[in-house]
């Protein structure tokens, strides 16, 4: 294999466009396969961005989203962020 194939082969593995022998590409694996929409409308409702979504904080003020991940004792709320970051 010369580096133009190697490299070719690395781009396409990044990329999601390497499939294996059972038809799934890398992405596919290594994303969960849960839909996290229903998570990202989820709203907050404590602080000072009570009523802003998940996917609001994420986009906006990750920081404070991190820091609610850390916080909160809400074993759902947490499970729910965690996915979420995953899978964006």
């Amino acid at each position: 294999m010369n580096i133009e194939e190697l490299q070719k082969w690395y781009n396409s593995f990044i990329h999601g466009d390497v499939t294996y022998k059972d038809g799934k590409n890398f992405q596919s694996r290594i994303k969960p396969k849960k839909d996290i929409e229903p998570i990202k409308k989820k709203k907050i409702q404590f602080g000072k961005y009570k009523g802003k979504t998940l996917n609001w904080l994420y986009k906006n003020d990750n920081s404070y989203l991190l820091w609610v991940l850390r916080e909160t004792k809400d074993k759902k709320l947490k499970e729910d962020i965690e996915l979420m970051i995953r899978c964006l």
